[in-house]
Order: structure tokens, then C-alpha cells, then sequence
């Protein structure tokens, strides 16, 4: 049924998540504001998550998507790296994945079939690593010089600097 994400933008699905056996997953960013604890928050979506990984699709997120993909237990032993924010998340709730918090795109799994990506900006690095995965490096080229995308492979530790300090009692 169609509904308002978020930031109030419509959203209209095509298709169930049982009728869909797609090749590749995008998993979008996700609203965790007042979810302290997203543990068993979305289980008819991991469990198809799971279901797609089993079956050989790709699994890709863009910024704090990539909590999705750990609640379903795909990143589980594998790099993956999320928007610097959830940095604290990843260790506190899911030790068993390797994040790479300074990583703008973090490649894993067997023939890169997991790739998550940092904060909601880098969703451009994600493109044209897909583009150029799946069209070559020509045609990422010049997806990149048509639409003026940049490069962020220093990664996004230098944007972490914007992040509150924790409330603390030490002077």
C-alpha cells in the first residue's frame, strides 16, 4: 500500500517482498531516530533479505541501511562500513561485523556480493561503483563526468568531526 517515508516523500510499491526475487537489493537508509534498539524491528524484511543472500543476489546499502543488512546476519565476519553516526550501534549490537566506519564503500563476501556504502551522500560512490561493475569503467566515467560526482576515496572520517561528544561526568 503506498505510504509517506520519513521526510514525507510518497512512496508507492510495485510488488510484495514474496513476489520479488530480484538479482540485486538496494537497501536505502533508514529513520532510526528514537530506536535505540532496532534488534527484531523489521523481521518479515531480514528474513527476505536472508532469503535473497541464500539464494546468490547481490545486497547492497546506502548509509545506515547496512543496519538492515546486519539484523538479517548477512554481514556477520564481513567488512562493511555505515554512516559514521552508527558507528557506536555496529559495536554495541553487532560485534560480529567488521566495520570500517572511515570507509566511504566497503566490498565483501564472495564475488562482492555485499557492498555497503557510509552516509546518504555516498550513494553517488555506490552508483558508480555499480555502474562500472555492471556497464564497465567507460561508461562510469562518464556518468561521472555528466552528473560532476567527486571522489571520496579519503573516505568520511574527516565528516565525523560534526558528531556531538558523549555526555560524560569527567571533567
Amino acid at each position: 500500500a503506498p505510504f509517506r517515508a520519513a521526510m514525507g516523500a510518497p512512496i508507492e510499491p510495485q510488488a510484495v517482498l514474496d513476489a520479488c526475487d530480484p538479482d540485486l537489493v538496494i537497501v536505502t537508509d533508514l529513520d532510526l531516530t528514537g530506536l535505540a534498539d532496532p534488534r527484531g524491528h523489521w523481521p518479515t524484511e531480514t528474513y527476505w533479505l536472508k532469503r535473497q543472500w541464500d539464494r546468490g543476489a547481490t545486497l547492497v546499502s546506502v548509509c545506515t541501511g547496512s543496519v538492515l543488512l546486519a539484523e538479517a546476519g548477512v554481514l556477520d565476519g564481513a567488512e562493511a562500513t555505515t554512516h559514521w553516526c552508527a558507528a557506536g550501534l555496529f559495536r554495541d549490537l553487532y560485534p560480529a561485523v567488521r566495520l570500517r566506519p572511515e570507509r566511504v564503500l566497503c566490498l565483501a563476501g564472495a564475488a562482492h556480493r555485499l557492498v555497503t556504502c557510509g552516509g546518504a551522500a555516498s550513494w553517488e560512490d555506490l552508483a558508480l561503483y555499480l555502474v562500472n561493475r555492471y556497464c564497465g569503467a567507460a561508461e562510469a566515467v562518464r556518468i561521472a563526468k555528466l552528473f560532476l560526482l567527486g571522489d571520496r576515496s579519503a573516505g568520511q572520517a574527516a565528516f565525523a568531526a560534526m558528531a556531538k561528544p558523549r555526555r560524560h561526568e569527567d571533567a
